[in-house]
């Protein structure tokens, strides 16, 4: 008879075969999305993970079994694929966690207006959001310039009812945009373009309508903070915030000048390439919808999950944008809206399939404050040994209920419910990485939470960074001619097959470490597809120098016996820093470097590429936050990692230019004591800016 049964969660389509894992954990297979869907013993999507493209094809099963090398822990356990070409084995890298503060709320379809019925129509009908001073709504749409159907107009204003009565053109500054943002005291629109990368500010002058003549626009950049697919955009408190949907990044954003204030992670509460944000000035927090499409999640403006909003009833294809608004049938109350592109444009150019969705804003009781959550104990990222106790504490207040720390609810996403109230001591958390939740619902039906990420068992050990200089990216000719300036590289075709030289100085991998994980990530330059076959190899020194434009610089060093193929698919936008855009894992390489007699943690390592075809990724000289990043994840027997906090400045702050910055920090070592006199300081922007304990 039945034992058991999991629902399966909404938005998880075109899945095809199942597996369990040790911890018994369920794992969903959907190869169109080339995802791997991650559910605990209750049903809950904990994880979402991306395979390349050509890792699916003609995929018939899968399951979970102990891993074919020889070298590691005799109970790790693998995924293994069989496909039409064969069976493959693969690591799973440490899950992204979602995080479910409570069940999700269930909203209601209030009303449905077609957008491609518009005139002109909108097909990919993407930002929208509340223009107060017309009381109407206000939508983008970013690809209708490249259709047939296009008429020069981008940007739509309706009534709630639906009814069209403005349209507007953006294409003198942008081709493509995606998100809409409002400033209601002055009147300003804010426009995001995700394929320039920036955000227009819109002044609409004596006439206080955005888009007509006697209008000033200006601009700023969104790769200066790291974001190359700006997509939503909302305006709030007197900031800007931005999602990324390929970072998965809610950035908060000085609108004066486009500074960055903040960022935060969406893919910790469970949210993939976020495309729609919008904020509510009555608790101060965001809405954003992207991945699961059946979702939306309201969040802090520092990404901690309040509520998930249940949108089924659309039935959306391909949420895009999103506003808060008055409701169509009771203006005292807010609705949601949401914007669906619906077919893409690239393999339908005829397609004109646009909606927007009025979805009810179920919860909270009209001027019910949500609980604020606070856990005081531990800390966020403390580390104890298994069995160790740990002592939890927090606080729960509420504006209408008063003191419900009684109340409070503490769940570990490993572990599941681990105690109650105010306060208490378990011992009993399994190894690992534990999300711990507290949250708590006051007597009007809102929600409120805090989490914090605590470890079990030894940390992880991780080694990330950037090329960091003009000579540490090097394209070398078939001639042996080498270019130390290039604003881009080309892997690897440019003329001829080249080879590609990425140098990383500061690796601080111990000698002998056991190199569990290691990949170079890349920035889409310029878009490419067709054909192409790379090997990436390690140069086989101790210290790899720096690269020089001597004839063969690149070419002559020698090689690591290990080698890794790459045949990336195409590369469709630029910007573009995912999965499609990540190498095959590079331990193997670079096991084999740190694994010399004289290499030491601290010294430079370089990846050679070969091969041909052409793909076009960021360098250093061209954008160095998207430069070449090395990732590698590692552990040592023995010898703890220093433990290093930065006590000034707060994490966050804002400066003028010119102003003084003092820094500050912290550096204490297990086996070697205080290390803060060692300290080195780098900026992403400036380079080497200090060192030692403190400097200005």
């Amino acid at each position: 008879g039945l034992v058991s049964e999991i629902e399966i969660p909404q938005g998880l389509a075109d899945l095809q075969g199942l597996a369990v894992d040790a911890n018994g954990h369920l794992h969903l297979l959907s190869p169109p999305a080339r995802e791997l869907y991650e559910l605990d013993t209750q049903g809950n999507l904990v994880a979402v993970r991306t395979f390349p493209v050509e890792a699916l094809a003609g995929v018939q099963a899968l399951t979970f079994a102990l891993s074919s090398d020889g070298t590691d822990d005799p109970a790790e356990h693998h995924l293994f694929l069989a496909t039409d070409a064969g069976v493959s084995e693969w690591t799973l890298r440490p899950r992204v966690v979602v995080r479910r503060a409570k069940a999700p709320n269930d909203s209601t379809l209030i009303q449905e207006i077609d957008a491609s019925g518009f005139d002109p129509p909108s097909p990919d009908s993407a930002g929208i959001a509340y223009n107060q001073a017309n009381d109407s709504l206000v939508m983008a749409d970013s690809e209708v310039n490249e259709m047939p159907i296009f008429e020069d107009v981008n940007v739509f204003e309706l009534t709630r009812s639906g009814s069209l009565f403005g349209r507007f053109d953006t294409t003198d500054f942008s081709d493509e945009p995606t998100g809409v943002a409002i400033n209601p005291a002055n009147g300003h629109c804010f426009f995001s373009d995700d394929t320039g990368g920036a955000v227009y500010e819109v002044d609409p002058g004596s006439d206080g309508v955005c888009l007509t003549g006697g209008d000033d626009v200006s601009e700023f950049s969104t790769g200066g903070f790291g974001s190359g697919d700006p997509e939503g955009v909302a305006f709030g408190d007197g900031k800007l915030f931005i999602v990324d949907g390929v970072d998965r990044q809610v950035y908060t954003v000085n609108p004066s000048n486009g500074n960055l204030i903040s960022s935060c992670d969406t893919a910790g509460i469970g949210v993939d390439d976020p495309e729609g944000i919008t904020y509510d000035s009555d608790t101060g927090n965001l809405f954003i919808v992207g991945k699961p499409s059946s979702e939306i999640a309201e969040i802090t403006t520092s990404c901690g999950l309040v509520r998930v909003i249940n949108i089924a009833a659309a039935d959306a294809n391909k949420p895009a944008g999103l506003a808060l608004a008055p409701s169509s049938v009771n203006p005292s109350v807010n609705s949601l809206w949401v914007t669906d592109r619906g077919v893409d444009n690239d393999p339908d150019p005829d397609e004109n399939d646009g909606k927007i969705y009025e979805m009810s804003l179920p919860g909270a009781a009209p001027g019910n404050a949500p609980p604020e959550v606070t856990i005081t104990s531990p800390a966020d990222g403390t580390t104890v040994d298994v069995g160790d106790p740990v002592s939890f504490a927090g606080t729960a207040t509420d504006a209408e209920d008063g003191n419900i720390t009684g109340s409070l609810s503490w769940t570990s996403d490993v572990d599941g419910t681990i105690g109650g109230g105010a306060g208490f001591t378990t011992s009993g958390l399994s190894e690992g990485v534990h999300v711990i939740t507290a949250s708590v619902t006051d007597s009007g039906g809102a929600p409120g939470a805090d989490q914090i990420s605590i470890t079990v068992g030894d940390p992880p050990l991780i080694f990330e960074k950037r090329v960091a200089a003009a000579a540490d990216d090097a394209e070398e000719s078939a001639g042996g001619a080498v270019d130390l300036g290039s604003s881009d590289l080309e892997l690897v075709f440019d003329g001829s097959n080249q080879t590609v030289g990425l140098r990383f100085t500061g690796v601080s991998v111990p000698a002998g470490a056991s190199i569990l994980e290691a990949w170079v990530q890349f920035q889409v330059d310029e878009a490419n597809s067709g054909a192409i076959s790379l090997t990436l190899e390690g140069q086989d020194a101790d210290h790899a120098a720096i690269f020089t434009t001597a004839s063969g610089n690149v070419s002559s060093r020698p090689r690591t016996s290990a080698s890794v193929a790459w045949s990336p698919p195409g590369w469709g936008s630029a910007g573009a820093a995912g999965p499609d855009q990540q190498t095959p894992d590079l331990s193997a390489v670079i096991q084999e470097i740190v694994d010399r007699a004289g290499w030491a943690s601290g010294n430079a390592l370089a990846i050679l590429v070969t091969g041909s075809g052409e793909r076009t990724a960021e360098s250093y000289n061209g954008l160095p936050s998207g430069a070449p990043l090395l990732h590698i994840r590692y552990s040592e027997d023995g010898n703890e990692a220093p433990n290093v906090t930065i006590t000034s400045p707060s994490g966050g702050s804002s400066v003028d230019v010119g102003e003084s910055v003092s820094f500050a920090a912290t550096a204490t070592d297990a086996e070697d004591g205080n290390l803060a006199g060692s300290l080195s300081w780098n900026s992403s922007i400036n380079g080497s800016i200090g060192s030692g304990a403190s400097f200005s």
